[in-house]
């Protein structure tokens, strides 16, 4: 995964960077079948993007979406943000 990408401009191409922060990992993937681990997870999302806390969801969309849960056996990260804004 990688979060605050951005491009550092230049005058030069040698002046021309990127900023980022990134999570590299390894682990187990599997399919999240039960309906209310589906909206938990959906909540979760939802709550990192608007800061609401739970919301209703049609059974029709909890049905089509597919949810992959990762269970990290290790994992690192990295960054290079000097100057960068959100």
């Amino acid at each position: 995964m990688c979060i605050f990408c951005k491009i550092v401009e230049g005058e030069i191409p040698c002046d021309y960077g990127y900023y980022y922060a990134s999570l590299i990992g390894n682990g187990t993937a599997e399919f999240v079948e039960d309906a209310e681990q589906k909206k938990y997870a959906l909540d979760m999302v939802m709550k990192h993007q608007t800061g609401k806390e739970t919301w209703e969801y049609d059974p029709r969309w909890i049905k089509a979406v597919c949810i992959i849960k990762v269970e990290l056996s290790e994992y690192c990260v990295k960054q290079h943000k000097a100057g960068m804004r959100k």
